[in-house]
């Protein structure tokens, strides 16, 4: 597919000590799109030719590093914390102390609009990315046009309401029965990736990373093995940072619920959830969408955690849809 999008060469920001790396495609004068990514994934995963199709749609696209990982600062001198305790701790109301929250990587964002000049920008974050969508939306409305929450939650922890389903996830998984841990956040299939060490060794690093890809994209829509490979490799050799997502995951956890302060959000909000996310379950969407005044919802029934090509179509036309200033001008999907 031909583009006419221009890229925007990788620069960087600060936070106070923490530098920020980002990019950029298309007219700097079009309507300004923040892209945020999830938990231990780099700006690259947005992928080049999704900001490339926004990008021809209309938009500014603006995506880049969360701290703690890719060219963003690494705070390995803050060493891995103890992810279990911490997940005690939330549960029985202690507080959970650690070096940021979701609100400090929210500043980091911000950060990024201000280096580009940029008032306010419409938001769309996955994962971890849309709760820091999330906070940026409630504590500084007047820099977030639009959001749109991607395969994201309220909160890491499931509330009354997500609770009543869990008996039978529960009772499917110990019996080894299939399902679509619908409640369970995330899927115990996912645990081994999110509590062990990370490979740091090149190849043990891109077959972790694939077969993370393979399991939180559960039986979603089928992933392009090789392209996952490829960008797996990628990845690592902008830079692996080992503990890097042990302390964004940490980070969500000290973050209090948005639960309650999404009641009263009154940013235009569109959720977007795969029916078959074992990560955070569709339920956690739907919560979302529930809590924001006005929020649409959109749930796509061949998606996982992941955003395969496949998928792409039912995506763009979901936001061609939101965005009303797109609305004359459908996004076109690459070859």
């Amino acid at each position: 597919m031909k583009t006419l999008a221009h890229y925007h060469p990788e620069k960087f920001t600060k936070n106070g000590d923490i530098e920020i790396a980002y990019d950029a495609f298309g007219d700097p004068q079009a309507k300004p799109l923040l892209l945020i990514m999830g938990l231990a994934d780099q700006m690259i995963t947005w992928h080049e030719k999704l900001c490339r199709v926004l990008a021809d749609s209309g938009f500014f696209v603006i995506r880049f590093d969360n701290r703690d990982i890719g060219r963003s600062t690494w705070l390995e001198d803050e060493g891995a914390p103890n992810i279990p305790l911490l997940v005690l701790k939330r549960l029985l109301g202690l507080p959970v102390k650690t070096p940021y929250t979701l609100k400090d990587m929210a500043l980091d964002a911000l950060a990024v609009l201000d280096a580009l000049g940029l008032e306010s920008a419409h938001v769309m974050g996955a994962s971890m990315g849309g709760m820091i969508g999330q906070a940026l939306a409630l504590d500084y409305p007047e820099r977030v046009r639009t959001l749109v929450s991607l395969i994201s939650a309220p909160d890491i922890l499931p509330n009354k309401n997500v609770l009543k389903g869990m008996g039978k996830d529960i009772g499917d998984w110990i019996a080894g029965r299939d399902s679509d841990f619908q409640t369970i956040s995330p899927s115990p299939a996912v645990f081994p990736f999110l509590l062990n060490p990370m490979p740091t060794d090149r190849e043990g690093f891109v077959d972790f990373y694939v077969g993370l890809n393979l399991t939180v994209n559960g039986k979603g829509a089928p992933l392009n093995l090789e392209e996952s490979r490829r960008h797996a490799q990628e990845l690592y050799d902008r830079g692996l940072c080992p503990n890097g997502a042990l302390r964004q995951l940490a980070g969500i956890l000290a973050s209090p619920s948005r639960n309650q302060r999404l009641k009263s959000l009154k940013t235009p909000t569109l959720v977007i959830h795969g029916a078959k996310d074992p990560l955070i379950p569709v339920r956690l969407g739907m919560e979302t969408a529930r809590l924001i005044p006005g929020a649409r919802l959109k749930i796509i029934k061949n998606m996982g955690h992941w955003l395969p090509l496949p998928v792409w179509g039912e995506l763009l036309e979901s936001l061609e849809n939101f965005w009303d200033a797109c609305a004359s001008r459908p996004f076109i999907l690459p070859d």
